[in-house]
Order: structure tokens, then sequence, then C-alpha cells
């Protein structure tokens, strides 16, 4: 009885203190400084994803009532609702689905929860503060067209694909962004983990913290289609094959955004786990390097490491049957 006793005071005490600290992160930084507040949601949602790991979920959803109650009383109605709300979400979702999960997913899970703050978060200033979007559009366009050559500028394909490349490229910044802040979330969730395994348990199984791969290769024939097409639906106005449509900048921001994605997978399964360091440094420099080649020859080296790979398997079975 006196060990359950001291458990409950134990955790009442772990959430306090945690609770505090989500408070505080709020609090110091100031409700107009968004940008700041935005990388912070890497590290806001911690506390409640700590506090679910240790003591369960349905503590948890009292903890983050408890928490959404401090901050309504101490925080301005755009950083309540844009920023505190949305963490004390992903707390709850991240410690729920850590070590029952698998990385891939829980990493989805994080970056499309982070998305969807985004989302709320420009809503919310939209209409709270009546924050003109437009203004800002303009004032993006303006920067980069100072860094654009004239002679581009006057091409009668080359403007109106450049201004629709930025306008679609502003969702795919968001699905970037979401995606490295997924990432970064659930790497820290691991660190503290390790660091913390005394309170939180052991570490989950392997399965659910290693890095997804797919051993097949149709997610390296389906991107290189997807690219190509791309590539050429957003060449195709400036050989004067089809005459412009916005979809031209529409693929083109696609591609670059579908190429990003594919990269950093390939350095995750083939370069990240070299074990030489020296050879890390050599296949990151020519991923870099070769930039615009690696769109398309990444995938067919994928493809091509794979068949060596299967071959490397089915042979010693082929010799036994010998």
């Amino acid at each position: 009885m006196a060990m359950k006793k001291k458990s409950k005071t134990s955790q009442l005490t772990l959430g306090a203190i945690l609770l505090a600290v989500f408070v505080i992160l709020h609090i110091i930084v100031p409700g107009g400084q968004k940008v700041i507040q935005g990388v912070l949601m890497v590290l806001t949602f911690l506390p409640l994803t700590v506090y679910s790991v240790c003591c369960g979920t349905k503590k948890t959803l009292i903890m983050a009532a408890a928490g959404a109650a401090i901050c309504a009383m101490l925080l301005p109605p755009e950083v309540l609702l844009s920023y505190a709300v949305p963490a004390l979400v992903i707390g709850v979702v991240g410690g729920m689905c850590y070590g029952r999960c698998k990385r891939l997913t829980l990493v989805l899970v994080l970056s499309v929860m982070q998305l969807l703050q985004n989302i709320v978060e420009l809503y919310v200033y939209y209409v709270l503060t009546s924050i003109n979007f437009l203004e800002t559009y303009d004032w993006a366009v303006g920067v980069v067209y100072e860094r654009i050559p004239k002679e581009l500028l006057a091409n009668a394909v080359f403007a109106p694909f450049l201004e629709d490349v930025i306008v679609c490229g502003v969702p795919c910044m968001m699905i970037l962004g979401a995606g490295a802040k997924g990432i970064i979330s659930f790497q820290l969730i691991r660190l503290l983990h390790k660091r913390l395994v005394s309170v939180m348990g052991p570490e989950p199984e392997i399965e659910y913290s290693r890095a997804t791969r797919f051993s097949g290769k149709g997610l390296s024939v389906a991107y290189l289609c997807a690219v190509s097409v791309c590539s050429v639906a957003a060449v195709a106005p400036f050989v004067s094959a089809v005459p412009y449509h916005p979809v031209s900048a529409a693929a083109a921001a696609f591609g670059i955004l579908i190429a990003i994605i594919y990269f950093y997978y390939f350095y995750t399964v083939r370069v990240r786990t070299q074990e030489e360091h020296e050879k890390r440094l050599l296949y990151s420099f020519a991923m870099v390097a070769l930039l615009p080649v690696n769109i398309f020859a990444l995938p067919v080296i994928e493809i091509n490491l794979l068949k060596k790979e299967a071959a490397g398997k089915t042979e010693p079975d082929s010799v036994e049957k010998k």
C-alpha cells in the first residue's frame, strides 16, 4: 500500500514538474515571435510525451487538460490555439505511439500533426490578427526576383513559371518542414528515452526504432516514373512542345519535393549506414555535387543494389541444391 501511494506521489510530482516546463516554454517566448514558437514545436510537446510513456495515457489526458486550463489563463489566445493546444495533442499522441508503432509510422504521424499545426497556426493568426498573407507573398516574390537575371524574367514563359513555382512551393515547403519536424521529434523522443531509462523504462524493441528500409524495388521505380513525368511536364513549355500552363509549375514543385524525400531515404539506407567515416563523407559529397544527375541516378543505383543483394541471398541456395 505504501509502495502504491509513493508511486502515485511520484507520478504527481513528475507531472507537476513536466507541466511547469511545458508552460514555461510557452511563456518565455513573446506571442509575436511566430518563427521561434514554430521551431519550439519540436520541444514543447516532449513533457507530455515523457509523462505519457511513464504514467500512461489516462493520466496524461488529465495533465493535458490541466495544461490547457493554465495556458488559457496565461497565454494570448493566438499562442494558446496555435502552439500550446497542438503541442499538448502532439505530446499525448507521441507518448501513445512510441514503443507501439514502428519508426516510419510514428515519424509520419508526428509529421502530419506538425503539418496540421502549421495550417491551424495560419488560420488562427489570419482570423485573430488579420495578417495579410498576400503582402507576405508579394514580399517573398520580390526577394526572389531581385536575385534572378532580368534577361530570364523577360522571357514570356519563365516569368509566369517562376511565379507559379513559388506559389506551389509554399505547400511543398510546409510538407518538408513538417517532415523535418517529425524526424527531429522522433529522434528527441528516443534520445530522452535513453537518457531517462530509469524513469521511462527500457528501450522498446529494435523493430520500433530501426529505420525503415524497403526490400523491393517498387519504391524506386515509382519515384523514377513520377520524377520523370514531372520533369517532362516542367520542361515541355520551354521547348515549345505545349503552351505554358500552371500545371508545369506544379509538376516542377512536386518533382523537387519527392526528389528531396527520396534523397533523404537513399542517404539513410545507403550512405549513413556505411561503417567507414571517409566513405560517408565521400558519398555525401557525391550526392550534393552531382545533384541534378542524382535525381535520376539514385533510384537506378538503388535498384541495381537491390538486385545484387537479392542475387547474393539466392546464390547459396542454388549452390546447396547442386
